[in-house]
């Protein structure tokens, strides 16, 4: 039974998002838990605010001048709503929408560690599970067997060491212990480090599959080589679960094949791609100091970022 003293805050942050606001905020009204909506608009120039102003008036709406990226534009909702005396924290991504049981089914699986709760993710046809859903959740076997079979297998809340941001939902216990998303990450890598966190205050993140969410996204188009590269060495770097030397010893085989391309990349005349992997060497090594100075305040308990 839901306690009723729940106070949920759902949370969205949008950036010309206008073709998802119905879909989205419609299904937040129709939540078998009440929710209070927070949105953060990160300076749209398409007209979402003033559809969400329109259509959905019981909209708190904070508008940004600057984009505040995703993590920041987050913390930006996630303290109007400590203001408010929220108790629980529903971020979702604004090409995202829910079922109507889609909080209660997570909020009955919340216990004393849970960190993370996070709905099965399904794609933009609510038919098929998300496909980077699938491998964050089933790694290898997301490819071999179909989704009823991966499904099927789902009886109870399965723990995960890692799950994307686009339906998370926090406890206060979790924003006490963990705080905000880390502003170090401008874009990418903000939810990783979050989990890395969350895992760091030895609390869990869990799926729960009678909960589902629909995530209307396309299949990510492959980012350039540099940005591939820089983001898993800030990822690996932050991580306050370790020291700069584990985090280097527990990932050697991996930036050691990465580091291999480099020659590989001039022998066939492809300086551009070697220069991209040493760009991303040298822009983790400027930014040593200032990666272990966020580590070392992540590493910490505290409401930090907020």
């Amino acid at each position: 039974m839901i306690s009723p003293n729940v106070n949920i805050y759902a949370i969205i942050v949008t950036y010309n998002g206008m073709r998802w606001v119905d879909a989205c905020f419609g299904s937040l009204r129709g939540s078998t838990v009440p929710l209070h909506t927070v949105v953060v608009d990160n300076g749209s120039t398409d007209g979402t605010p003033q559809r969400i102003a329109e259509r959905f008036p019981e909209v708190h709406l904070i508008r940004s001048d600057e984009n505040l990226g995703f993590g920041r534009g987050n913390n930006a909702g996630i303290r109007y709503a400590l203001g408010q005396g929220a108790t629980h924290f529903f971020l979702l991504n604004q090409d995202a929408w829910i079922y109507p049981d889609t909080v209660e089914r997570l909020l009955g699986a919340e216990d004393d560690r849970s960190g993370i709760l996070s709905p099965v993710h399904l794609d933009g046809s609510a038919e098929r599970m998300d496909e980077a859903f699938k491998r964050y959740l089933f790694g290898d076997a997301a490819a071999t067997r179909d989704d009823g079979l991966l499904l099927g297998g789902l009886t109870s809340p399965r723990e995960a060491r890692f799950i994307n941001a686009a339906a998370w939902l926090l406890p206060l216990r979790t924003i006490e212990a963990v705080g905000g998303f880390d502003p170090l990450f401008l874009h990418y890598g903000e939810d990783n480090n979050y989990c890395q966190r969350v895992l760091h205050q030895s609390l869990t993140i869990r799926v729960v599959p009678q909960a589902l969410v629909c995530h209307d996204r396309k299949s990510a188009a492959r980012p350039l080589r540099n940005a591939w590269v820089g983001r898993y060495l800030l990822i690996t770097y932050a991580d306050p679960r370790f020291s700069p030397w584990q985090a280097t010893r527990r990932t050697l085989r991996r930036q050691a094949a990465t580091l291999a391309r480099v020659p590989y990349y001039l022998l066939r005349g492809d300086g551009k791609s070697a220069s991209e992997i040493l760009k991303a060497y040298r822009t983790l090594l400027r930014r040593r100091n200032e990666i272990l100075k966020s580590k070392h305040t992540n590493a910490s308990r505290g409401a930090h970022w907020l």
